[in-house]
């Protein structure tokens, strides 16, 4: 079976992909989409790097990827949205809608699983809802609406219709009237309501059983269940790699509370030693930015020359860093993307000067910079440190591997598995 993937940044094309590997697929994740790979794998994961541009320029590169797909033979494809609805999701179905012509898109953004909930249209995180939650201040692309449906309308300028938790459960003719009906009335877009896991795995057992074509959407939380619905089982992999007692660099761009939570889960290892950008000092001008830059190699230096591994990651002072950037013009997207770019350019540097083979990447922002400086095509996903935290192999570069990781994913404790892994356990 061949399966296709649009994500719109780095980690959630990864995480996607991390849910497939288990079924013995060849998943590769491609940084420049339009390689030969296109025939080549199981499993083709785009990252359309769009979350952060305009509505118009994501639905630009959503398209164009789109239209090299609709070629191909693929069973389905799925668009890979965020689990807290940040970027341009409703452009980008757009997108994908004006080429494929679906007669549904079934918008499924809930994973019950890490607390993501939709009930009545309403997303909640840890059961609060999506507008009361870090996410409505995030720097780059703040969510500022929990109801589904009005979000939706809002960025894509479509109606869009509703199935609840009591629709999926008064069964497959109360669900086929209800699609039957938004049919008729030219409804494509459709959210879909899921309390717990087993709901996704309702809603997918209802939809495979009509006939109608169509787009899915949703987080890694809904492609946990596509694959048993078209046949797959999962298989046991014992893939590890060889034990070394090489350094890994992990470079840690998200200021998430949980993400900051396991940075000091991981700092209270001897073993590990954290470096930290100043990054209001990199949005200024190009003097104060490589002196920052010049300080911060010559500390990841002093700490691999002790065998340690290092946790290079940027300040969480995002007021301070806002201020500065204005200074000097920026506005808040422009001063995130050079506070990305420094740490990439700079773990760039590291990697390439101290051949360092094993990496952590935290962030979509941070592991496309990381990947794109180093000049990678394709991340080969291998296997999973926890659900929806991958860990694979770069492409240009010989045994070279990175577990990448979206900010808010994981358990305190994923840091320190993550780096035991990279080395061998």
């Amino acid at each position: 079976m061949r399966f296709s993937v649009i994500a719109d940044d780095l980690t959630g094309a990864s995480d996607c992909g991390g849910q497939l590997i288990k079924y013995g697929l060849h998943v590769s994740v491609l940084l420049k989409p339009f390689s030969g790979l296109m025939k080549e794998r199981d499993v083709l994961v785009f990252n359309s790097d769009s979350r952060s541009l305009s509505g118009c320029e994501a639905y630009q590169k959503v398209r164009e990827i789109s239209e090299r797909l609709k070629d191909v033979q693929f069973d389905f494809i799925y668009k890979k949205i965020d689990s807290t609805m940040r970027g341009n999701i409703g452009q980008e179905l757009n997108a994908m809608s004006d080429v494929l012509h679906p007669d549904f898109v079934f918008i499924a953004p809930a994973y019950p699983e890490k607390g993501r909930q939709v009930i009545d249209g309403i997303h909640y995180l840890d059961h609060k809802k999506l507008h009361e939650t870090e996410f409505s201040k995030d720097p780059k692309t703040p969510v500022t609406e929990s109801y589904l449906p009005k979000l939706i309308q809002e960025q894509s300028n479509q109606e869009v219709g509703h199935l609840s938790y009591s629709d999926l459960h008064k069964g497959l003719s109360h669900v086929t009237s209800r699609l039957d009906t938004y049919k008729k009335e030219n409804t494509s877009y459709i959210v879909i309501d899921s309390i717990e896991d087993s709901d996704l795995e309702l809603f997918i057992l209802l939809v495979s059983q009509l006939k109608y074509s169509v787009i899915w959407a949703g987080s890694a939380g809904l492609m946990n269940h596509l694959p048993k619905a078209y046949g797959l089982k999962p298989i046991q992999s014992d893939w590890s790699l060889s034990m070394t007692n090489e350094p890994v660099l992990l470079v840690i761009g998200s200021i998430s509370k949980a993400g900051r939570n396991q940075l000091d889960h991981l700092l209270l290892n001897k073993d590990a030693v954290g470096v930290e950008m100043q990054s209001s000092l990199v949005v200024q001008d190009e003097l104060i930015k490589q002196k920052e830059m010049k300080r911060l190699k010559k500390e990841i230096e002093k700490a691999f020359q002790s065998k340690r591994n290092v946790a290079f990651f940027s300040c969480g002072k995002v007021s301070e860093t806002q201020e500065a950037g204005k200074k000097y013009g920026l506005n808040s997207v422009e001063i995130s993307n050079e506070v990305s770019k420094v740490l990439g350019e700079t773990a760039a540097q590291v990697i390439k000067e101290f051949n360092v083979h094993h990496l952590f990447l935290s962030g979509g922002d941070t592991a496309y910079q990381v990947m794109d400086q180093l000049g990678v095509d394709e991340f080969q996903v291998l296997n999973e440190v926890e659900p929806g935290i991958p860990i694979g192999k770069l492409s240009n570069y010989q045994e070279m591997y990175a577990v990448t990781k979206a900010g808010n994913f994981g358990t305190d404790e994923v840091m320190s598995k993550a780096t035991h892994l990279l080395q061998g356990g």
